[in-house]
């Protein structure tokens, strides 16, 4: 305590000053203050500590903080990043000091490692922006990528901030985004919507501009698709007199422009449901018209006619599809319905006249076998056995291009001495029914014969053809 009047100090408990002998009062100001603070009221009282005890608390944050090395690391990749400027590493070795002082405190590196990692991850995001232009655009990607470089850099071969994995990640996705991004902007810079789908197909998922790119891409899809359908719908309009042959050929130009199109302006249709719809409506047409196609052949009993259809058009299913066996099966009956070539069965008497199962080229016409008859001043026949196992004959005549114009004759079928048909007169000139159909049930033998009534003997030959003769069982 010290004396009022001579500034001298005594004890605490003294009564009068030791030098002066001055009265001393050392409780009187301290006795006033405690007294004026009994007299506060009871919520000043309070407010009073706890205002005190707010002070004394952010006195200790404050120097916890200014001593915490994972807020000490935080604010440096802050200022760092928000103050960039290439090859300026003064944070950096701030940084690295902090991580040679704690570099035996496990605990306190994972840590520096979460914060660093988060405080990195948010250069990518922030970068993931949208941008006026491509100058913008470049200006922050440069920023971002010479930051993570710099970072990765300076502290390559340490650990807990930025490892090789780490910034490669990071590096990768910079680089994926900045591609996105620039072919957002070269899109909307496009002049034709041809090259703006082009670009917007190349914006990713991740990209801020995904949502403005898809929503064009889908728009432009939707006219591809539009399109599309009405001009392949446009081929297969039919009307009462439309054939089944004719709606076949209008299917199958169907399904060539479908495939045609599966990429259609950039666009892979092919992907889209309209598209799968359509191939697989069509496909299921084609087999129902190939099945409506071969009933009228079969009913004209020309199953080679079938299966020739068949066979063209087999290929445009999938092997393992039911589509694929049930063309299969069809084949299979119509195979077993195939007729017999009549050149093949067993021969029991002939004169002037001969066969061929390879066949040939008659008028222009190439045949794949046929039974042909020479005129030399006689009839000419030949005699097949049958065994009672067929039921039509179906063949046609075809006069041969040496035939002499004033020779006529007819051709005559027999079932042993019955007589099963008989041509009109054949000429050079005149107009007759070609077609042979006839019933050869229960036939044993048939004979077909050549008859004329030119009895000249001749020394050059004069040929008649009964081109293709199948049998039907």
């Amino acid at each position: 305590m010290y004396c009022e009047k001579c500034g001298t100090k005594n004890e605490v408990d003294a009564k009068f000053c030791t030098t002066c002998g001055n009265p001393l009062e050392p409780l009187k100001v301290e006795n006033e203050a405690i007294t004026k603070i009994k007299k506060l009221p009871k919520k000043a009282k309070i407010l009073m500590s706890v205002s005190l005890l707010v002070v004394i608390i952010a006195v200790v944050v404050l120097v916890v903080l200014l001593n915490n090395p994972v807020k000490k690391v935080e604010d440096g990749l802050k200022s760092f990043y928000d103050n960039y400027e290439k090859n300026n590493t003064t944070e950096l070795k701030d940084i690295g000091k902090v991580l040679t002082d704690n570099k035996k405190n496990e605990d306190v590196l994972k840590q520096i490692d979460e914060t660093s990692n988060k405080i990195i991850t948010s250069w990518v995001k922030n970068f993931n922006t949208e941008y006026k232009d491509k100058d913008e655009l470049n200006k922050t990607y440069d920023k971002v990528s010479n930051a993570l470089k710099d970072v990765y850099n300076y502290f390559k071969g340490l650990e807990y901030i930025l490892d090789s994995k780490t910034y490669n990640e990071f590096n990768s996705e910079l680089s994926k985004l900045y591609t996105s991004k620039i072919n957002y902007l070269y899109a909307v810079n496009a002049e034709d919507d041809y090259s703006k789908y082009s670009y917007y197909l190349r914006v990713i998922e991740s990209d801020s501009y995904y949502k403005k790119a898809s929503s064009f891409i889908s728009e432009y899809v939707k006219d591809e698709i539009d399109s599309f359908l009405k001009e392949s719908s446009d081929m297969a309009v039919f009307d009462d007199k439309t054939t089944n042959t004719d709606k076949l050929n209008a299917y199958l130009k169907q399904i060539n422009f479908i495939k045609e199109n599966k990429i259609r302006n950039n666009v892979d249709l092919s992907t889209t449901e309209e598209y799968k719809n359509l191939y697989n409506t069509t496909l299921s047409n084609i087999l129902g018209s190939i099945k409506s196609v071969c009933t009228e052949k079969d009913a004209a009993l020309d199953y080679n006619g079938c299966l020739d259809i068949i066979d063209e058009n087999i290929g445009l299913f999938d092997k393992e599809s039911n589509e694929y066996k049930e063309l299969e099966s069809l084949k299979k009956t119509y195979e077993d319905k195939k007729p017999d070539e009549l050149v093949n069965k067993y021969l029991v008497g002939y004169k002037n006249s001969y066969a061929s199962s390879y066949g040939g080229k008659i008028n222009d016409v190439e045949y794949d076998n046929y039974v042909y008859f020479e005129f030399d001043g006689e009839n000419a026949y030949r005699t097949y056995r049958l065994n009672n196992e067929y039921k039509k004959l179906i063949t046609k005549i075809v006069v041969g291009p040496d035939w002499r114009g004033d020779l006529d004759g007819v051709i005559v079928i027999y079932n042993g001495d019955k007589e099963l048909y008989r041509s009109e007169v054949i000429t050079k000139a005149n107009e007759f029914n070609p077609d042979i159909n006839i019933d050869v049930t229960d036939v044993d033998d048939l004979k077909i014969e050549f008859q004329t009534t030119d009895e000249t003997s001749w020394s050059e030959n004069f040929y008649l053809y009964l081109v293709e003769p199948y049998l039907y069982k």
